[in-house]
This record gives structure tokens, C-alpha cells and sequence, in this order.
């Protein structure tokens, strides 16, 4: 059978989209090969679809493995979850698919405020409590769901169910499990058994104990698995992030008056600890926004000191002290109505995970902040520099695909990643998009290069931003390096004329939707590398909401102790890569996906504005070859500004 009659088989589409059916014959070489496989597919390529017409296909022949797909978001599980739905129909073929998303975004408790609101840590201690009824409140979502040790009856109701629908989105199987007051993150984790799609965040297969728990249960073995990590142009920063501890000064201020107001002996203790990180921070003069790297074993013996452990057992006995403590004052405030956080446990987890971080590539800093309030603020952390050890899991399933739209220097991921090299494929797609529909212009008379940074600069790029904002007609995105660029430059905007909506670390996706769809003209200024420049889709039914995006400055890493860290480790470990993959790389990566929010449908017409004269250097070799055939410099911003009309006077309905 030639592979294009059994791709049609599961293909519930008309047609494929352009460089679509080479995506699905990648994926399906490499899932039947047992390949790591790496796909640059840029937006508007139907990945999601892809990947599952392949997986049907493989499988048809008689590959017996589960799908394991990994996603960012729970509006990208959501689609897989609907592109299997729809493929089941198209073919007839039954199929399981299995949703997993956090364990309190499953909870029906999780709806309460008190709940809702809590940190996730705190969230599973108050959940552990009352399914091991350590607390006089008890779940009768999770009790309704087990007789024993078994599932209930109504579990088994509800189990073939969702077996009968074959592939249900989250919000289906909680409300589902909620009518029936089951718990449905219990009734999700029973269902794996007979999953043959499983659709999850990352944490699913990188967080070892997380793996081992729901895995493990279900008889889901790595060398079963074909997985597919999305977006996983963000796997390495993921991953280093994944892996850092912190506490501040203000959750070590929290655990102190905590233990004082319930009377625990810890009090003084945690007196201790808060005194000693002030005082570390200050000695260092770390200002907000910086971080300090701690030499060797030096924040132990700091810690150590600060508690006079070694005269107590040591510092994890601290550690266990805090937590046996906090899980006490948990209780309590429990018992009172209060919600169930509590400050003094996380100090514990903190010191064990210090104690218990032996590798060397694992650095230890402490860092400045800002408070609400204003005032300056520290927090000590653990930060792993390499996340190859973390992402080695990969190398342990029967097949790996990573792919983006923006998978651009392959590379780096399969270097930096650790990923074997004797089994990698790699495929970049074409852009798909009319590239008439798309102007990329760059103005290199600013720049926002740390060793150019003054007042007069600032000056200089918001006087541009002005010009190009009465240029574009329609709403206009400008993503900045950090906010201290964006706060700095945003002073000079009083007189701005459309209307603004700043991002700030409280802003949501839903908030910048609501802001565009409601305004004529509206301006977002946010942050790249933020929570609205990735994974995040500005469009409605008719096309894109954005007419321009503009990247104001490169958007390199901040430079810091710690950030100096990790270059000089990828040096001493890449050679001469070692400065580009901890720099320029991410650096790219986040332009590109800044300006990946601009053009989501073959249709969408816009325009790209790189501001910063270091474009035109070695970052433009780093770029595809589509961005170079049409990139476009301007030395003057009154010319950029007369080709920006010129463009958008090209779609404008003749009169």
C-alpha cells in the first residue's frame, strides 16, 4: 500500500496543507524506526493532526506502542485532544486517549478560592492529607472513587464511559467525574491502562518521581513509548527551570510570624535563617534584578551557622524539623477554615533539596527582587546549569520527536539536550504562508545593547515606537529584552495616543485578548520570553488580531552572575559553540516566537519590526533563509515608516 492511501485512511481533512504530508511521513518513518527525530514545522503546518495521522498509521501496521504526548499548555492538549475525536470519526478506528493535566486543575475542591489560589507544592501536601486521612477533613470526591482498594462502581460507570468516547478533552472528564463526585484526576490516572494516546504536560516524563508514580501504576514503560515533545524550542530553559529551588526572605518572613502566631518552637530558628539571607544579601550589595553566585558549600555552612546545626544532627535535620512542623501548622489552619498553606514546610523542602544537591553542574546564588510594597528583597536558589541529565529520559523511550515552528539550529538542541546522535532525523519545513503577506523590516538606528544603554537611547527608541505606532493601522505588539528596558523606556510615552496595556507578571493571556478585541488601535507592551510572547495564539475566526510585531532590542539573556555561570560551563563543555548556545540561541529563539504571535492563518497579512542594529550581523545568519530573502533595513525610521504605509496601502479594499 503506498503511503499516501494509508495516511488517507485517518486524515479527516480535505487536503494537506503545504509540507504537511512530508511532516506525516517524518513522523511515521521515525515512529516505526525508533529514531529521535527533530521537525521545524512553522505555525499553520496542522502538527498536532500530523502526528496523530502518523501514530494511526504505525499503528495500523502493528506497532504496539502508546503515544506520549507532551505539550506546554492546556489549550494544546486540548486540540490533540479534539484532532484524535475527530480522526476516530473520520476512520471508524477506536482509539483511547487519556488527558492528563495537574492534579489540581483536576480537583473539583480546587474551585474554592482558599484552594484555588494556594501554590501547587502546598496544594499536593493538602491533598495527600486528607486521601491518607492524616486531617479530620477528608475528600469524598477521592473516598466515592476506590471500595477498598479497588475502583468503586461508580468509577467503573464512569471508566467505560470515557472508554465508549474513546477521546475526551479535560474539561469532559472533569465534568463527567464531578457529576458523578468522583475525583477526576484518580479516574484519569485509572484510565491509562487502556490508553493508547496519553496527552500531558512535561512534568509527565522529565520529573522522575512524577513519571515513577503515574507510570509505573499504569505498566507504561519507556521502551514502550513513542513520545512527542511540543514546542520544544523552550526544552532546555524548561528544563533548567524545572530543576531550581528558591526561597525568599519573604516566604522566610511568612514562616516566622507562622510559627509565632501557632506557637511553634521554630520561630526562633526561622528568626535566624531570615536574619542571616538578609544579611548575605546586603554584604554582596545585590542590587534587584541581579544574582550572586555562592561558592561551593558556602550557603550550607551560612545555613548551618545561622541554625547552630551541627550542635542539633546537622541541617537536614532542619529540614525535617521545618516540614514536620509546617505540616502541623497546616493542619491547624485547616481545622480553622484558613487555607491550607504553609510557609514553614517550604523552608524545609528547601534545605533538603540544598543538602541533597551533589552534582556539580547544580550552582548556588542569591538573587535580588522588588517587592509590592517596593522594598528590596532576596532569595537564595539552586539552579541546574545542564539539562541534559534531566532530558536523558529521552534517549530512553523506543522514539523521540521534538518539534516547533521555530526548531531552528538543530544542533544546539541534540548537543545541549544530550540527545543520542547516532539516532537523530531532521526535517524543517518550509514557511507556509504567502511571504507577500509578511514585511520584516529592521530599523538599525537604535539598539538596546547593554554597553549602549543611556537615557539618550531610551529617548531615541521610544521617539521611534511613536513613529511606528501612528504608521501601523491596527493593533501593534512590541516585545522588550526584560522590563527594565520596557519601564525604562515607557517613561517617555506620556503622550502615547493609543490605547497602552502594559504586561506585568500578573497579566494573563485572557487579559491581553480582552484588551485587543475591545480597543481600536490597541498597543501591548510586554516582555519576550514572557507569558503572552509564546505558545499563545492572538487570532479569532476571521485571522489574526495583530497587524504588526515589533521586537524592541535583541532579546539576549540577561547578564548576571548566574547567566555568566552557565556560558562558562557551555564553554568549557561545547568549545567554541559553548557562548552561542547559551546566548545567541536563546536569544533567537525568543525573536522568533515573539514574532510567531503576528501571522497564525494563510490569510493574515502583517508586519515584523527588529529594532536594533546588531540584527544585521551574525544574528541574521542564524535566521531562516525566508526571513533573510525578505528582510528589509532602514537606517532612517521615516523611511521604515513610509514602507510600513506603503505595505498596508497594498491590502487596503480600493475604493
Amino acid at each position: 500500500m503506498e503511503y499516501r492511501e494509508l495516511f488517507a485512511k485517518f486524515f479527516p481533512y480535505r487536503s494537506y496543507r503545504m509540507g504537511q504530508l512530508k511532516a506525516i511521513r517524518f513522523l511515521f518513518e521515525a515512529f516505526k524506526n525508533g529514531s529521535i527525530a527533530l521537525l521545524s514545522s512553522p505555525c499553520g503546518t496542522g502538527k498536532s493532526v500530523s502526528v496523530l495521522t502518523a501514530y494511526m498509521a504505525v499503528r495500523s501496521l502493528g506497532l504496539s506502542k502508546r503515544l506520549l504526548v507532551l505539550t506546554r499548555t492546556r489549550n494544546q492538549l486540548e486540540i490533540y485532544c479534539r484532532e484524535a475525536r475527530r480522526i476516530s470519526q473520520f476512520s471508524s478506528e477506536k482509539f483511547m486517549v487519556v488527558p492528563l493535566t495537574s492534579r489540581k486543575h483536576m480537583c473539583p475542591k480546587a474551585s474554592s478560592n482558599d484552594i484555588k489560589n494556594i501554590p501547587y507544592g502546598d496544594f499536593l501536601k493538602y491533598c495527600k492529607s486528607l486521601r491518607s486521612h492524616a486531617l479530620n477533613e477528608r475528600c469524598s470526591f477521592y473516598e466515592s472513587t476506590f471500595s477498598g482498594r479497588r475502583p468503586s462502581w461508580k468509577a467503573l460507570k464512569a471508566l467505560d464511559r470515557l472508554e465508549e468516547l474513546g477521546a475526551s478533552t479535560p474539561h469532559e472528564v472533569f465534568k463527567l467525574c464531578v457529576d458523578l463526585e468522583l475525583c477526576p484526576y484518580e479516574i484519569s490516572k485509572l484510565l491509562l491502562r487502556k490508553a493508547d494516546v496519553v496527552v500531558g504536560s512535561y512534568n509527565y516524563l522529565f520529573m522522575d518521581a512524577v513519571r515513577e508514580s503515574i507510570f509505573a501504576k499504569a505498566s507504561i514503560h519507556l521502551e514502550d513509548i513513542i513520545c512527542v515533545v511540543d514546542e520544544a524550542h523552550s526544552l532546555p530553559s524548561y528544563l533548567t527551570e524545572l530543576t531550581t529551588e528558591t526561597i525568599s526572605t519573604v516566604s522566610l518572613e511568612r514562616a516566622f510570624r507562622e510559627c509565632e502566631r501557632y506557637g511553634s518552637n521554630a520561630a526562633e530558628y526561622l528568626k535566624r535563617l531570615l536574619t542571616v539571607v538578609k544579611r548575605l544579601g546586603d554584604d554582596l550589595q545585590v542590587q534587584p534584578d541581579e544574582a550572586r553566585l555562592l561558592e561551593d558549600a558556602y550557603l550550607e555552612e551560612v545555613l548551618s551557622g545561622a541554625l547552630d546545626a551541627n550542635r542539633y544532627g546537622g541541617l537536614l535535620e532542619f529540614a525535617r524539623f521545618f516540614q514536620e512542623e509546617g505540616e502541623t501548622i497546616r493542619s491547624i489552619k485547616i481545622s480553622e477554615g484558613l487555607p491550607p498553606v504553609s510557609y514553614t514546610s517550604r523552608v524545609g523542602v528547601f534545605l533538603e533539596h540544598i543538602i541533597k544537591s551533589e552534582l556539580s553542574n547544580f550552582v548556588k546564588y542569591v538573587e535580588g527582587f522588588t517587592f509590592r510594597d517596593g522594598s528590596l528583597n532576596y532569595r537564595i536558589g539552586l539552579r541546574l546549569l545542564d539539562p541534559s541529565p534531566v532530558a536523558s529520559v529521552l534517549n530512553g523511550v523506543y522514539t523521540a520527536t521534538l518539534m516547533s515552528g521555530t526548531l531552528w539550529d538543530m544542533s544546539y538542541y541534540v548537543e545541549v539536550l544530550g540527545l543520542d546522535k547516532s539516532r537523530i532525523d531532521k526535517l524543517e519545513l518550509p514557511y507556509p504562508f504567502p511571504e507577500e503577506n509578511r514585511a520584516i523590516f529592521v530599523d538599525v538606528g537604535v539598539t538596546t545593547k547593554f554597553t549602549k544603554r543611556s537615557e539618550e537611547e531610551w529617548v531615541k527608541i521610544a521617539d521611534h515606537i511613536k513613529v511606528l505606532r501612528k504608521s501601523v493601522e491596527g493593533a501593534m505588539a512590541l516585545y522588550f529584552p526584560s522590563y527594565e528596558v520596557m519601564n525604562a523606556i515607557k517613561r517617555y510615552f506620556e503622550d502615547f495616543k493609543t490605547p497602552v496595556m502594559y504586561e506585568d507578571e500578573d497579566t494573563s493571556f485572557e487579559d491581553i485578548y480582552k484588551f485587543l478585541t475591545a480597543n481600536s488601535n490597541p498597543t501591548v507592551m510586554a516582555v519576550a520570553r514572557g507569558k503572552v510572547s509564546e505558545g499563545v495564539d492572538f487570532s479569532d475566526e476571521v485571522g489574526s488580531l495583530l497587524s504588526a510585531v515589533v521586537i524592541v532590542g535583541l532579546p539576549y539573556p540577561k547578564k548576571t552572575e548566574l547567566h555568566d555561570a552557565l556560558t562558562k560551563y557551555f564553554t568549557e563543555k561545547f568549545g567554541e559553540k559553548g557562548y552561542e548556545y547559551a546566548n545567541v540561541n536563546p536569544c533567537i529563539n525568543a525573536l522568533a516566537q515573539a514574532a510567531g504571535r503576528l501571522i497564525r492563518k494563510p490569510e493574515d497579512k502583517g508586519i515584523i519590526v527588529i529594532m536594533d542594529s546588531r540584527t544585521v550581523g551574525h544574528i541574521a545568519e542564524k535566521l531562516p533563509e525566508d526571513w533573510r530573502r525578505n528582510m528589509r533595513i532602514f537606517r532612517k525610521i521615516e523611511n521604515l515608516a513610509r514602507a510600513i504605509k506603503d505595505f498596508q496601502n497594498l491590502w487596503k479594499p480600493e475604493s
